[in-house]
């Protein structure tokens, strides 16, 4: 994330979608919102963590083969209020096992 013209507070968050794997049915996880204030130029990473009970469901579909998929919003508010939103370029939408 770069904010080149003035300070911005960035926010990131999403969802991950984990199919039906045997009996377990198919769930969508919400991922909490992260929020990162950043001076004008600065550049920064920010991570979005996923819950444990996600983690574990990733990890059995992308064991019995299946594909889980991940979308991702930010948006970034400048100090003039004014916002831009969008996907993160190079942003993944799936992931295949």
């Amino acid at each position: 994330m770069l904010c080149p013209d003035e300070g911005c507070r960035a926010t990131v968050g999403g969802s991950v979608r984990v199919p039906q794997v045997s009996a377990v049915k198919a769930k969508t996880f919400k991922l909490r919102a992260v929020t990162k204030e950043l001076a004008r130029g600065q550049r920064a990473k920010i991570a979005v963590r996923l819950p444990a009970t996600a983690i574990t469901a990733i990890h059995r579909a992308l064991k019995a083969r299946g594909a889980t998929s991940a979308a991702l919003q930010i948006r970034a508010v400048g100090a003039a209020q004014n916002a831009t939103s969008g996907r993160p370029l190079g942003a993944p939408q799936a992931v295949d096992g």
